[in-house]
Formats: C-alpha cells, sequence, structure tokens
C-alpha cells in the first residue's frame, strides 16, 4: 500500500491536538457550533468547498456537504470514520504510526473501499478519554481535512494547539 503525504514529525503534533481538544461534553448545540466553524473555516481559511460531520452518541448531528462537494465526500468520511473507530486515534495519527510502524498494518486497512489512512476523522473525547464521538472532513488535501477540524474545535474552545499545516 502507498501511504498518503505525510511527516514524521506530525506524529508528537498530532498527539498534542488529540489531548488539548478535549471537550467536557458535546451536547446537540456544541456540535452544531463546531459544524458552522468548520463551515466558515472551509470559506474563509482554506478557500475550497468541503462536506463535514460530527457524530455523538451513535448518530449524525450534523452533516453539511458544502456546494460544490458531493457524495464521494461521504464515502470518504465513512471510510475515515471506520478507521479512527477501529484505532481509537485521529485516522491522520493512524497513517502516521502505521507508515513509521509504530502500529500494525491491519488487514482491514487494506480494504479501500471501507478503511482510509488519510485525515479527516478526529475523536471527540472528555479530559478523562471517554470517546464522545467523532468530528469529520473531507474535500481538501487529507491533512487539511484534519487540521480543519482541529482548528475548529481549538477555536470552539479556545485554545492554542501545534498545527501540521501552515
Amino acid at each position: 500500500m502507498e501511504f498518503k503525504f505525510y511527516k514524521p514529525e506530525w506524529l508528537e503534533m498530532l498527539r498534542t491536538q488529540e489531548e488539548v481538544l478535549r471537550v467536557e461534553a458535546m451536547p446537540a448545540e456544541d456540535c452544531l457550533k463546531l459544524g458552522l466553524i468548520m463551515n466558515r473555516l472551509a470559506k474563509e481559511v482554506y478557500k475550497r468547498p468541503a462536506a463535514f460531520r460530527v457524530i455523538t452518541g451513535g448518530q449524525t448531528t450534523f452533516s453539511y456537504l458544502m456546494s460544490g462537494t458531493s457524495t464521494n465526500n461521504e464515502w470518504w468520511m465513512d471510510k475515515k470514520l471506520n478507521t479512527c473507530r477501529m484505532t481509537g486515534v485521529s485516522s491522520i495519527r493512524t497513517l502516521v504510526e502505521v507508515a513509521e510502524g509504530l502500529r500494525p498494518m491491519e488487514p482491514e486497512f487494506e480494504n479501500e473501499n471501507d478503511f482510509a489512512l488519510c485525515g479527516g476523522c478526529f475523536p471527540l473525547r472528555n479530559a478523562a478519554g471517554r470517546l464522545l464521538g467523532y468530528a469529520l472532513c473531507s474535500g481538501l488535501a487529507h491533512e487539511c481535512d484534519h487540521q480543519l477540524i482541529a482548528d475548529a474545535l481549538a477555536e470552539m474552545l479556545g485554545r492554542e494547539i501545534p498545527r501540521i499545516v501552515d
């Protein structure tokens, strides 16, 4: 399998992001707020259309496909979600860990119809580490899909984070 673009030095930044960007809870109102921030960042900062989804409590609490996206973006979000659910870490962190030999290349990852080793799914956890849900993005370069989610969470929470893209 050929790995998507990544830099080994991202690993520590990704770990830090996942620790710093923990939430107290993720009620529906916060899912809407996060989704709207992601939409605004795609328009104003990344200047590209993207699709977004926030899942909490096992259900989709926010979903939006900007003009210029398609059901193909939903399929990519599904694949990224499967990867994140399987590993418990962001889909891009999974990519870096597998590519660097720090996580085994699971047979499931070879199924590119159902799994994607690329950025765009971020686990939403509380301070104790309990999984509350997932935030997803598709439509940008995979590292930007990830960073857009992290940027939106950082803005919503008022926190500073290291960034894997400039």
